[in-house]
């Protein structure tokens, strides 16, 4: 029957097999094409998105990493004391064909208190000071004084450099003092702020040597005679050879002091003229007296170093600089220490001499400081003694 033919379902499968595969295969193709062009798309999305990612990630990474160090290098200056050292760069004045270099390194800022505080006197110690080098042979050095601004603060503004000592805390001192152990000093300068010229005007080649283990402390003393607290920065200029070269010969500091151990003494309360002299140093090395450089307070007249009690470099005050303040008598104007003379190439050294530094004083010629009581201020008397070693 006609009727059951129709419904049969055999036929209509046969139906379906015959017909649904060129439907099916029309539909099929569009897709794949479609999905093709998708998962391009996709994949390229995939790429740049973890493109994007990497990069976020390397750029967070250096953030950090920058941070990190900065972090570092803060956390470390402020432990030593540097966030306000810098250094500027000069003109060398001496030995260019060795690629000499001259900087001037701030050090501070230093607030001393006004003249009714303490007399306007403060004492500073720093620790780990910047070095202007490493390896390196440093041959001329000087101290100064400035205001934050950059200007000389000097006497006639009431501002004083009493002294500064540079130590290298590598090595032990050459020292008229019994005390074991001290500390080399390298480097000194009172207000006169006298240079220390190794090289001897660029004529000689030799130098302090400072070595890359070397570190520096400096103990500096300041004072003020104004009324208010005034902040202000002490200076050093290096002038060095960046490297050691063969040409040049190494210097050996040793340290004359008339207080021996201690760098301050009394002024005799009976006269006017006197000498101070220090205890002997007998000498443990063998060498030749390159340069010899001395401090004096005012008062001072000259210091005498001696060898086996012979002198053999007497260095002169030069009086000059004016100011008019209540550090002495009457308020009236004082001349102080401007210059202090220099030896160079004086002679030998050998073991077992006896060196020794003597200071006269004429406090009737040369006023002496004083103190907020009107008491005179205590003096000092030191010479360095650069020697070339054998």
């Amino acid at each position: 029957m006609t009727i059951m033919a129709s419904n049969d379902p055999v036929r209509e499968l046969d139906h379906a097999e015959v017909s649904e595969p060129l439907l099916v295969s029309e539909v099929d193709t569009d897709a794949d094409a479609d999905a093709v062009v998708d998962a391009a798309e996709l994949r390229a999305r995939i790429a740049t998105s973890k493109a994007a990612r990497r990069w976020t990630r390397i750029r967070i990474t250096v953030g950090t990493l920058t941070a990190l160090i900065i972090l570092a290098i803060f956390i470390r200056l402020s432990r030593h004391n540097r966030l306000f050292d810098f250094v500027t760069h000069k003109l060398p004045h001496f030995f260019p064909e060795y690629e000499s270099q001259r900087v001037q390194i701030r050090y501070g800022p230093f607030k001393i208190p006004g003249n009714g505080q303490d007399n306007g006197m403060k004492n500073f110690q720093t620790q780990n000071a910047r070095a202007p080098c490493e390896d390196c042979l440093i041959v001329w050095m000087q101290a100064g004084l400035e205001y934050l601004d950059g200007t000389d603060a000097s006497v006639d503004k009431g501002m004083w450099l009493h002294h500064t000592v540079l130590h290298n805390e590598a090595r032990t001192a050459l020292h008229n003092c019994d005390k074991s152990n001290r500390r080399q000093r390298f480097f000194a300068s009172g207000n006169e702020r006298t240079a220390v010229d190794l090289s001897s005007n660029g004529t000689e080649k030799r130098g302090y040597w400072f070595g890359q283990d070397d570190a520096i402390s400096m103990t500096t003393e300041l004072m003020n005679e104004n009324e208010t607290e005034q902040t202000v920065a002490l200076t050093v200029t290096y002038e060095y050879i960046p490297y050691i070269s063969q040409d040049f010969s190494i210097i050996t500091p040793i340290w004359l002091d008339i207080g021996g151990c201690w760098s301050e003494v009394q002024i005799p309360s009976t006269r006017f003229s006197y000498e101070y002299e220090g205890p002997v140093w007998n000498s443990s090395i063998n060498g030749r007296v390159a340069t010899v450089v001395s401090h004096l307070h005012d008062g001072g007249v000259k210091i005498r170093v001696q060898r086996d009690g012979e002198d053999v470099c007497v260095s002169k005050a030069e009086y000059g600089m004016v100011s008019n303040s209540g550090s002495h008598k009457h308020g009236t104007e004082m001349s102080h220490i401007k210059n202090m003379s220099e030896c160079h190439d004086v002679g030998r050294m050998r073991v077992g001499e006896e060196w020794a530094v003597k200071a006269q004083y004429d406090t009737g010629k040369h006023e002496p400081m004083f103190d907020g009581n009107g008491n005179p201020e205590p003096i000092m008397g030191i010479a360095m003694v650069y020697v070339v070693e054998d």
